[in-house]
C-alpha cells in the first residue's frame, strides 16, 4: 500500500511540474478586449440561431426537411466550437501559439457563415426570419473583426508553447 501511495505522490508531483510552468503566451490587453467583445456578439448570434430554431419548430409549415435540419446541426456544432476556441484564448495562459488558435476561430466562423448561408438557400430567403439575417450579419462582422486583430503585436510570451 505504501509503495502505491508513494507511486501516486510522485505521479502527482511530476504532473504539478508539467502543468505548474507559467511559460506561454499571453494576449496584450488591447487585443484582449476587442476578442471579449467579439465573444460576446458571438455569444449573442448563438442566442439568435436558437431563436431561430424555435421560430421555424414553432411555424408548424414544414419548410425545413430532415436533411436541412443537419445543416442547421452543422452550423450549431461550428459555432460552439467558435465560442468554446475562442473563450480559450481568453485565458489568463495560452499553452499554444495564439495565431494558431485564432486561425482556428475564423475558420470555424467562416464553416458556420457556409452552413448558414447554405440554410438560407435550402429554405428560402423569405422564410428565414430576421433573426436569421442578424445572426448572420453578426458572423459576418466577427471574422472581420476577427481579421483586424493585429497578430505580430497582439501576443507576447515564449516562442515555444509551454510544456
Amino acid at each position: 500500500m505504501d509503495k502505491v501511495l508513494g507511486n501516486v505522490v510522485r505521479l502527482q508531483s511530476g504532473i504539478g511540474q508539467l502543468t505548474g510552468d507559467r511559460r506561454g503566451y499571453t494576449i496584450a490587453a488591447k487585443e484582449r478586449h476587442m476578442l471579449i467583445s467579439i465573444l460576446r456578439d458571438l455569444r449573442e448570434s448563438v442566442n439568435r440561431k436558437d431563436a431561430t430554431y424555435e421560430a421555424l419548430r414553432a411555424s408548424g409549415e414544414s419548410i425545413v426537411s430532415a436533411e436541412t435540419w443537419d445543416v442547421f446541426a452543422v452550423l450549431s456544432g461550428d459555432m460552439l466550437k467558435t465560442e468554446l476556441a475562442l473563450d480559450s484564448l481568453l485565458c489568463e495562459h495560452i499553452r499554444f501559439p495564439p495565431e494558431e488558435s485564432l486561425r482556428s476561430v475564423v475558420g470555424y466562423l467562416d464553416a458556420a457563415l457556409k452552413r448558414a448561408k447554405e440554410f438560407r438557400d435550402t429554405i428560402g430567403e423569405p422564410n428565414c426570419p430576421m433573426v436569421f439575417h442578424i445572426m448572420m450579419a453578426d458572423l459576418s462582422s466577427a471574422i472581420d473583426a476577427l481579421r483586424r486583430v493585429d497578430l505580430p503585436h497582439a501576443f507576447t510570451g515564449s516562442q515555444t508553447p509551454a510544456r
